[in-house]
């Protein structure tokens, strides 16, 4: 058993801090450093640095690359000059999403400061998420210096719980910092929105006759840009016979080579007008694939059996939902 004890200066919050990560199970350290830290919060006024990323699911970094902040200055640690960078695909592991904070090269105040940062991904309420996605540190940074988490978040995680991370597609990061000694007297804050480019487009794609549309076959409908009017991406529906029943494809060709990342979402709408989700697909393109197929979870022969529901006049009906991105940041 872990046991708590008061925390009269920073040194002291970092040492317990310490203390308890070495000799506590993990569950009761992380609970009593929060406990320790949040002693600080109503005793000193921290910097708060709120970075809200729109459209995250269509950053385009892979592995090893990183999208960058906007940079900031704190005016009470030595009115430094710091900024935030995310690896949506990991520094060095694709599976994770890495954080780090940067202390620019231009950066006012001594050649050394050292601080206390907490990170951390927001809900929509302004709750932290998880204990498991809050993450302190301490460290003594020089100028054009960074420090963070390899492994902060899974992906797997933040796209399983969209509605939570993800709320109307937007991540927020919250790094909250102050200095290792001495007091803050005024309350710092800065809220900077970066957004990635995203063109959406949803449709209503109807193919006739379906009871007779058969193998060797297929369907077109093309996608324009809305800006310009340009050709964007076509998509082929076709039929492919499978073992016992015959799957229904969409396959992707992109027009604009400009597109480095799409995601697509269709459902049946059937007789009575409800909405049958039937294929999710994302795209990622690259000089060498400039296509991509979709296979709906409904096959011809599904909806044939129930063509009074799904088949209505014998057409087919798709709501679609298409998102394009080049990965562009605005």
């Amino acid at each position: 058993m872990c046991r708590g004890r008061k925390a009269a200066t920073l040194s002291n919050v970092a040492e317990t801090a310490l203390f308890c990560l070495e000799f506590c199970e993990a569950k009761t350290a992380i609970s009593l450093l929060f406990s320790i830290a949040y002693q600080f919060y109503t005793t000193m006024t921290v910097f708060t640095f709120k970075w809200i990323l729109e459209n995250f699911e269509f950053c385009v970094q892979k592995k090893g690359t990183f999208l960058k902040s906007p940079a900031f200055i704190v005016d009470n640690i030595e009115r430094s000059k710091w900024s935030v960078s995310i690896y949506p695909k990991g520094n060095k592991l694709e599976n994770w999403i890495s954080l780090y904070l940067n202390r620019e090269e231009d950066s006012k105040g001594p050649t050394t400061i050292e601080i206390i940062y907490e990170f951390a991904f927001l809900a929509s309420d302004g709750s932290a998420l998880t204990s498991l996605s809050k993450r302190i540190g301490k460290r003594a940074f020089s100028k054009n210096d960074s420090d963070g988490y390899p492994r902060f978040e899974e992906r797997d995680s933040i796209f399983a719980e969209k509605s939570a991370f993800l709320p109307k597609g937007a991540l927020t990061i919250i790094c909250r910092m102050w200095a290792k000694a001495g007091r803050l007297d005024t309350i710092g804050e800065c809220i900077a929105r970066t957004r990635i480019g995203v063109e959406r487009k949803s449709f209503l794609w109807k193919i006739q006759n379906f009871s007779t549309f058969d193998v060797g076959q297929e369907m077109a409908f093309r996608l324009k840009s809305i800006s310009d009017d340009k050709a964007i991406m076509t998509l082929k529906l076709f039929l492919r016979k499978n073992r016992s029943s015959y799957a229904i494809v969409i396959k992707f060709i992109l027009a604009d080579k400009s597109i480095v990342f799409s995601t697509f979402k269709s459902s049946i709408i059937d007789s009575q007008g409800d909405y049958v989700e039937c294929g999710q697909h994302e795209f990622w393109s690259s000089p060498t694939l400039q296509s991509d197929e979709c296979v709906l979870s409904l096959s011809k022969d599904t909806l044939m059996d129930k063509n009074y529901l799904y088949l209505p006049h014998n057409t087919l009906t798709l709501f679609c939902e298409q998102a394009f991105s080049t990965g562009t940041v605005l």
